[in-house]
């Protein structure tokens, strides 16, 4: 294509519609109808603040929306022929202006939503829409007819584009969300390498690589048929964080990430470790939670997981403050231990035991606690 890669200007809303594949969807709303993904939108995303300034100010020029063409309607225009391509930018134009072309929204989907709702009460009612503004004007409604977009001719085209803004810019995707785009880049028809996509979004710390090997361990997690709810939701990130630390990658067997099978970083002698981390960290579904509620103890984790003993008492017992004392040293323990007895002697003890000293049951645990201490006298020589 010798001519410039898009064209933008005023878009009939009949011819825009929701984009089927967008990354932020749940992954069983991939590929429905577009009143199911209305739907997901009004119920997922927070349309009514959105709605409420739509209603009040319109739409922004200055906030295109991105488009492409369909892809289905325009390989059968191109039907035959070797390569999709218009010859002049005048073609394309021609071919974007006919009414009966559908022009999928890659960037803007919210919006979109927002307005189709907004313009269309029946919708409104079909899909129990309840928080929206209770009058919109006709004048209002006759200025969403247009929306200023900008067309490319395919979504490879506009990569570069939701990459930055929504992997690193001012408007990021959900870590998954995030992962399941890396993943369409690199899968058919795309078959984008994952060193030139690190390298397009300018990507230094290799994030866009963990977030692809924790979405493809995610899957296996899923062949498995471990719980994954929590792993697609709000802790992806403790996934993309573990492969962070070498103690865990080792574990499970995703290994030194520059290395790492891109298809299948998980060995298959590594399933029983890959299940039990998943258990500890996302837990084993109705059965019982993982042991952490929080990233910042995926430090004290991993700390465990290094240790044997350590580990094997936690999945044993799910007792995360016992099984963390295990990793600690022998000096790290005795004092702690001794920090507390002391307090306990001196705070509690020291001044309540002499009117309590007829008591017969606490002079036989006093009698317990001089036995101990006879003991430890002994194995210190004293």
């Amino acid at each position: 294509m010798v001519f410039a890669q898009n064209i933008e200007g005023p878009i009939p809303i009949e011819q825009l519609h929701l984009d089927l594949e967008n990354p932020r969807l749940p992954e069983d709303a991939e590929g429905k109808d577009e009143e199911r993904v209305l739907k997901i939108l009004y119920r997922d995303f927070y349309l009514s603040d959105l709605a409420e300034s739509l209603n009040k100010n319109g739409y922004f020029r200055e906030e295109p929306l991105v488009v492409i063409p369909d892809p289905k309607q325009l390989k059968e225009k191109f039907k035959g022929k070797t390569a999709i391509k218009f010859n002049s930018k005048e073609e394309f134009e021609t071919y974007v202006a006919d009414h009966t072309t559908k022009l999928i929204v890659v960037e803007g989907n919210r919006r979109l939503a927002t307005i189709k709702l907004l313009c269309s009460e029946s919708l409104r009612q079909k899909l129990e829409v309840k928080d929206f503004p209770n009058e919109v004007t006709k004048q209002r409604i006759e200025s969403f007819s247009k929306i200023y977009a900008i067309v490319y001719l395919n979504r490879s085209d506009v990569f570069p584009y939701l990459g930055v803004r929504h992997m690193i810019g001012i408007e990021p995707w959900g870590p998954y969300a995030k992962a399941r785009y890396v993943v369409k880049l690199m899968n058919k028809p795309y078959n984008r390498d994952i060193q030139d996509i690190m390298l397009e979004l300018g990507d230094r710390r290799a994030d866009v690589l963990k977030s692809y090997l924790a979405y493809k361990i995610v899957e296996k997690a899923d062949d498995l048929e471990l719980p994954t709810a929590e792993a697609k939701k709000d802790k992806f990130t403790y996934l993309t964080l573990s492969l962070r630390n070498g103690i865990v990658r080792e574990y499970i067997g995703v290994g030194d990430l520059g290395k790492a099978d891109l298809e299948n970083p998980i060995p298959k002698n590594k399933y029983d470790n890959l299940k039990n981390y998943f258990s500890l960290i996302f837990g084993d579904g109705d059965k019982q939670k993982g042991v952490i509620s929080d990233t910042r103890d995926l430090n004290k984790l991993w700390k465990i997981l290094d240790n044997k003993k350590a580990r094997e008492s936690l999945l044993l017992n799910r007792n995360f403050v016992v099984s963390l004392k295990m990793t600690e040293k022998d000096e790290e323990i005795l004092n702690d231990a001794f920090v507390i007895v002391n307090y306990q002697l001196k705070e509690v003890i020291l001044s309540r035991i002499s009117d309590n000293k007829e008591n017969k049951d606490i002079m036989e645990e006093y009698a317990k606690t001089l036995s101990i201490i006879e003991q430890i006298n002994k194995l210190l020589g004293k």
